[in-house]
């Protein structure tokens, strides 16, 4: 979660004294399955990993082999070939070593292309989760550098800039189209990182929008299979909480929301429960008492209130001594 509300804190702050943001989001093409191993094996050694283990992982990972299948049966190609690059994935291992060149890549590039946003007396550089990149600079022609910069960082480590899936946020009221290198970039009001909904204001109603749109959407496709079945209403009332709320709920220790929202997250919430205990909107039924027949659940809105409580005591627990 910290690295969801991390942008948005910073885009709301930065607003607050009117000084500008850029971020973009950065895909790189199929990180896990591209990753050179001879460079891997170089920059684990100059780190000072042990000779030892560094020598068991090449042993574990050369003359590696690999097939299509589908279906359990072999297809379109059916001998098996040579790979060189990638790391296992599934493998308990694979994320340490894998994490090493994203670590380094990112490094380079904040040190070459001057990346950074300052708030207050701290400056942030970038955010990274796996191979999920965020780069953040104050104007323009420095985030543009630093893109160039990754893409020739990458390259020795066998990692390729997915230039088409690259989004921009925009701290500008017109939408921009850019090219570096000859490869055309959005620049748009929002993007999604982590699953979430950045918006260049540091706004949650789009957000908020959006994960009621993708709960509906869940609700609706059990219908008819759940909702219109011949379970008890406790069963179907649990299953509305395991199975409905937690995508509306995703990334909601981070937002900021006004009473508005918040009857907009109840109302949906009131929705869900009347389709369940199939109370039509033409009959008089208040919300309490449908409330009261579902069981007495919380409001979401109360609900969302306590996991930004937790998220904050998280928060507030961090030592700052570690970096």
């Amino acid at each position: 979660m910290d690295r969801i509300a991390l942008p948005n804190l910073l885009l709301q702050g930065r607003r607050e004294h009117a000084r500008p943001l850029w971020i973009a989001s950065v895909d790189l093409c199929a990180a896990f399955d591209s990753v050179d191993r001879t460079a891997l094996w170089l920059l684990l050694q100059s780190i000072g990993i042990p000779s030892e283990l560094i020598l068991t992982r090449l042993k574990t990972s050369t003359q590696t082999v690999s097939c299509i299948r589908q279906d359990g049966t072999d297809w379109l190609k059916p001998d098996w070939f040579l790979f060189g690059s990638g790391v296992l994935q599934g493998c308990t291992v694979a994320p340490s070593p894998f994490l090493l060149p994203v670590d380094w890549l990112l490094h380079r590039t904040n040190h070459r292309g001057f990346l950074g946003a300052m708030l207050g007396s701290e400056t942030f550089t970038d955010l990274d989760y796996a191979d999920d990149v965020a780069l953040l600079a104050e104007m323009l022609e420095v985030l543009l550098l630093a893109l160039g910069v990754l893409k020739d960082e990458a390259r020795p480590l066998g990692l390729e800039v997915n230039w088409q899936k690259i989004k921009n946020s925009l701290p500008l009221s017109q939408l921009l189209l850019l090219h570096i290198s000859g490869n055309p970039m959005d620049v748009l009001e929002s993007f999604i990182y982590l699953g979430s909904e950045i918006y260049s204001t540091g706004s949650s109603e789009p957000e908020v929008r959006r994960q009621i749109g993708l709960a509906k959407s869940c609700f609706n496709l059990l219908n008819r299979g759940v909702w219109r079945f011949s379970i008890s209403l406790p069963t179907e009332v649990q299953l509305y909480h395991t199975y409905i709320q937690p995508v509306l709920l995703y990334g909601s220790e981070t937002w900021a929301l006004t009473r508005a929202l918040q009857d907009k997250v109840d109302a949906f919430d009131n929705m869900c429960l009347r389709r369940i205990i199939r109370i039509p909107y033409t009959d008089d039924v208040t919300n309490a008492t449908v409330r009261l027949q579902a069981g007495s659940p919380p409001q979401l809105s109360q609900h969302i209130q306590a996991r930004r409580l937790r998220f904050f005591g998280h928060v507030a627990r961090i030592d700052t001594r570690v970096t």
